[in-house]
C-alpha cells in the first residue's frame, strides 16, 4: 500500500502534481475527489494501524482520536521501514494540508517534531 512506498523519495511535483489513481478496477485523471479519496483512504488505514497509538477518542461527543507514533518494535519493522513508513506519511500530511488545508486526521504535535 501507499504506506509502503518509496513516495516519501518523489520529487515536489510528482508529490504535489496531479495523480492518474486507480480504485477498484476506476481510472481517472485526478480532479479532486479522487485525490481526497486516496488522501483519506491513506489516513483512515494509519489510524487503523499498529503504527499509530490511538487517545482521546470519543464516540459519544463524536471526538477523533489523537495519533501518536507507535513503538517500532510493537509494529514489527525495522529502522530502515520504520523511517521509511513516517517519511511516507509526512508526505501525505504535505499533499494534504497542500490540497486541502489540513490533514484529515488529529496528529500528536510529535509526529511533526519528527
Amino acid at each position: 500500500a501507499i504506506a509502503n512506498s518509496r513516495m516519501g523519495d518523489w520529487a515536489e511535483d510528482a508529490l504535489l502534481g496531479e495523480w492518474r489513481i486507480s480504485l477498484n478496477d476506476e481510472s481517472g485523471v485526478d480532479g479532486g475527489g479522487l485525490r481526497r479519496e486516496v488522501v483519506s483512504l491513506f489516513f483512515e488505514q494509519l489510524e487503523e494501524s499498529c503504527n499509530v497509538l490511538r487517545v482521546g477518542s470519543d464516540e459519544r461527543l463524536a471526538a477523533p482520536p489523537t495519533l501518536f507514533i507507535a513503538n517500532r518494535q510493537d509494529a514489527d519493522k525495522s529502522p530502515q521501514q520504520w523511517r521509511q513508513l513516517w517519511t511516507v506519511v509526512g508526505a501525505m500530511i504535505l499533499r494534504a494540508v497542500s490540497h486541502f488545508g489540513n490533514a484529515p486526521v488529529a496528529l500528536s504535535s510529535a509526529v511533526f517534531d519528527c
